[in-house]
């Protein structure tokens, strides 16, 4: 660093980058200047200063002392695309006596007047406080301290880790080395805590984008004594502090400490608060107690996730997904992790849908002679409280039906706190059914997660409850609720692309009775393309199962995109056997009365994609629609 007057003025000392753009040099480098120069490779650069601890007071008139923390940060804009030093911030024990040191600064060496950069080795000599307190720093041994290696890098070759910044040489009667000043300790001290949390997240960001640096502390191996620790897995660490800080961006403080708060109670005081990155970074340094307890940065990443999901955005738990499975690989807690959230997942379905509220949203047809559909959204209660959310005034054509749904959703959605969740029931005409509203997103933004991630999201048929022709399949759907609402193993009769369909469903056949009684063994209809014209076959068979009074059916809402009536297609595998595969077991073991829970955590956990990708037709009886049975309007007599 140099001062303004000119791009190669005079020499100050030393400084490196803590994240694009920003530079940490020691507050006595930069002295009382707001605007100095920054030499980069070979361009000399300008830079402001952000802030910088001032000196103390000196009551005999000399150069007053400059107290920790020392250490001022630097805004340089036009410094582009550097590389960014790694820092050690992380919470914890350190030994400072013992170890190799590494510094990297301007030097001079030999016969030339011209400083170049180079790096010293020195040796941890322990940390030394000055008697009047003001000055605890780390004690350097070993080679000189150099002029103008003031404000440079200090770095652990073990971890590849910048911890400390060196502020000076020794007393010429204290022998070589110098001292420097540590990160854990005082640079949180040294900024204001916006400022900090800034940098810190500039800074995480960066190494989880670049990750240069970490990969490069990597190189060296495991240590076996930090086996088990995520933090000695460079590049787990700088993706996980990468994923923290955009929770940290996003999310309230309190709101994070509820999810926190229980991961840390073994290890911090009572009613102590830590911050998130210091959260992470504390559980990341911990070492896994036994091989069946889940690493609790895994934990906590697994949490964040299910807590926060939402509103951090679809990349976000897909990227959070993958960081976990790659950590619990490299940990030897694969099993461990699967079991984690099979056990999170039944902890979420298991719960009554009873304890929620229902959001249910009712389309119906208009029967005057404008036509249109009819929209109204309303919140039931458990308590049998309804509250209005939206009752359309005048018939909506479909395009802007979907499109006032959709901002509706959104909006109420948004106005959720925390965990707080609800059942979104869909209850439409059977010629609405193609659309997947559970895969649209909770905000504008189209990156942001799917709303059933969120939600528990349910279609229902409109029909079913609005028109007396299907009086029978109501009560065929109570008695079919009333026995396996509870059963451990849900019966699921499954319709390939190329199948024609069973006789039960399609009532084809001589016996009645017996298809009757085919029939009654099934409470669930798996089918393997959408409803709609495309798939008529598809959509006659749905329609049948509505009419039998079946509680639940599954579709995607893509065909498999095979001709089967081609003999080219002879033995392809198409799609809807890799659905039928995927769900067949994980549904069939649920309860019917859990499937809306079941299906939201497949969708949350990642674990099978194609669940953003499936309809659920689910139908409690006790959830009846009471909006009354739809008759043709007659004129009224004269």
């Amino acid at each position: 660093m140099t001062d303004e007057e000119d791009a190669y003025g005079q020499l100050l000392g030393s400084g490196f980058f803590v994240a694009p753009g920003k530079v940490l040099t020691c507050a006595h480098v930069v002295g009382g200047l707001e605007r100095l120069r920054v030499r980069v490779g070979d361009r000399s650069l300008p830079a402001t200063v952000i802030t910088a601890s001032q000196p103390g007071r000196d009551a005999s008139g000399g150069d007053p002392p400059w107290p920790l923390p020392d250490l001022a940060l630097l805004d340089v804009p036009a410094a582009g695309d550097v590389q960014v030093a790694w820092l050690d911030t992380a919470p914890g024990p350190r030994t400072w006596d013992t170890g190799k040191l590494m510094s990297c600064g301007f030097d001079m060496k030999g016969i030339s007047t011209v400083p170049t950069v180079g790096s010293r080795a020195y040796t941890g000599g322990g940390i030394r406080q000055a008697p009047d307190g003001r000055l605890e720093v780390v004690e350097l041994a070993g080679e000189s301290v150099p002029l103008y290696r003031s404000g440079s890098m200090v770095w652990d070759p073990d971890t590849g880790r910048v911890v400390a910044v060196l502020k000076a040489a020794r007393a010429e009667d204290d022998g070589l080395g110098g001292y420097a000043i540590p990160l854990v300790t005082w640079l949180s001290r040294a900024l204001e805590p916006e400022v900090y949390e800034a940098l810190m997240s500039a800074h995480d960001r960066f190494h989880a984008r670049d990750r240069a640096w970490p990969a490069a502390a990597g190189r060296g191996g495991v240590q076996a004594e930090w086996a088990g620790e995520v933090r000695a897995r460079p590049l787990l660490e700088a993706a996980l502090l990468g994923l923290i800080a955009d929770v940290r961006s996003q999310i309230p403080p309190g709101e994070i400490d509820d999810v926190v708060g229980p991961l840390l109670r073994v290890y911090v005081q009572p009613g102590a608060q830590v911050p998130l990155r210091r959260a992470a970074q504390l559980l990341a340094g911990l070492v896994s107690p036994s091989a069946t307890y889940l690493h609790d940065a895994l934990r906590l990443v697994e949490e964040l996730s299910v807590a926060f999901g939402d509103r951090l955005g679809a990349d976000w738990v897909r990227s959070a997904a993958q960081w976990a499975e790659r950590c619990a690989d490299e940990l030897g807690q694969t099993t461990l992790l699967r079991a984690y959230r099979h056990q999170r997942e039944r902890r979420t379905v298991t719960a009554p849908d009873r304890a929620d509220p229902v959001l249910r949203v009712h389309v119906q047809p208009d029967l005057r002679p404008r036509r249109g559909w009819e929209l109204s959204i309303r919140l039931h209660y458990p308590d049998g409280q309804v509250t209005p959310v939206l009752v359309s005034e005048k018939p909506l054509q479909t395009a802007a039906l979907w499109r006032l749904l959709r901002e509706e959703l959104q909006r109420f959605i948004a106005g959720l706190r925390g965990t707080e969740t609800v059942l979104l029931d869909l209850i439409l005409p059977m010629d609405l059914q193609d659309l997947p509203v559970h895969a649209w997103p909770t905000t504008e933004n189209r990156e942001s997660i799917p709303i059933g991630h969120r939600l528990p999201v349910v279609v229902r048929a409109q029909e079913r409850w609005q028109q007396p022709d299907y009086q029978r399949s109501r009560a065929a759907l109570r008695t079919r609720w009333q026995r396996s609402a509870h059963r451990p193993d849900l019966p699921i009769h499954w319709v390939m692309c190329e199948d024609a369909g069973p006789a039960w469903l399609l009532q084809t056949g001589a016996d009645g009775e017996d298809l009757e009684r085919e029939g009654a063994r099934y409470d669930m209809l798996g089918v393997t393309n959408p409803p709609g014209a495309r798939f008529r076959r598809t959509d006659r068979l749905i329609r049948a199962g509505v009419t039998l009074g079946l509680p639940a059916l599954i579709w995607p809402t893509g065909g498999c995109g095979v001709d089967h009536d081609s003999p080219h297609a002879a033995g392809s595998r198409c799609s809807g056997q890799n659905f039928r595969e995927q769900f067949h077991d994980v549904l069939g073991a649920a309860p019917l009365a859990e499937l809306p829970r079941r299906m939201m955590a497949l969708r949350r956990s990642g674990t099978a994609p194609v669940a953003d990708r499936v309809v659920l037709f689910w139908d409690d009886p006790a959830q009846a629609c009471d909006d009354g049975e739809l008759h043709e309007p007659t004129a009224p007599r004269s």
